[in-house]
């Protein structure tokens, strides 16, 4: 997982560069719902990722049923996501069963809702050395956290292994 984000972010970073002689005038204020992200984004660069967190296990799923949980590897597509690489390098993560993305907020917490492409589904990606990830919302600054204590959750970033996928 950790050569896909880098093989995605390398080429996010090369075709940037290349846009950034050819984007038309007006782009930049064309913003992914009035949040002020370029519509630029790199489509050819999606993949598919499951996301195991590294203190218990679990893997994040997402079901119509059920919603957004953290369960046992059952290797099915409620725990596969496509991943979009927008061209500010943020991600958007969308289940592959539902089309529902990754969305947290102050107001309606970590969720997963239709797909709006705005900074409350928006995700920076930091990679550990051991290869793992954490995943910090672009406009809460949340990372996600998944414990025993307190269940799958956004929460202020401390590094440890709960907030490591």
């Amino acid at each position: 997982m950790r050569r896909t984000i880098a093989r995605a972010l390398a080429a996010v970073l090369v075709l940037m560069s290349m846009a950034a002689f050819a984007a038309p005038a007006g782009a930049e204020g064309s913003g992914r719902g009035g949040y002020g992200i370029t519509t630029q984004d790199v489509t050819a660069l999606d993949f598919l990722d499951r996301y195991r967190n590294q203190a218990t296990g679990q893997y994040l799923d997402d079901s119509f049923e059920y919603g957004l949980r953290a369960l046992p590897n059952y290797g099915n597509n409620y725990q596969l996501w496509n991943v979009h690489v927008w061209a500010d390098t943020t991600f958007e993560i969308k289940n592959v069963v539902t089309g529902r993305c990754l969305d947290d907020s102050f107001e309606y917490g970590f969720r997963t809702v239709q797909c709006y492409a705005n900074t409350y589904q928006s995700w920076y990606v930091t990679t550990w050395a051991d290869g793992t990830i954490t995943l910090e919302n672009q406009q809460t600054h949340r990372v996600i956290d998944h414990s025993w204590e307190y269940g799958l959750r956004t929460f202020g970033r401390n590094n440890s292994a709960y907030q490591r996928w």
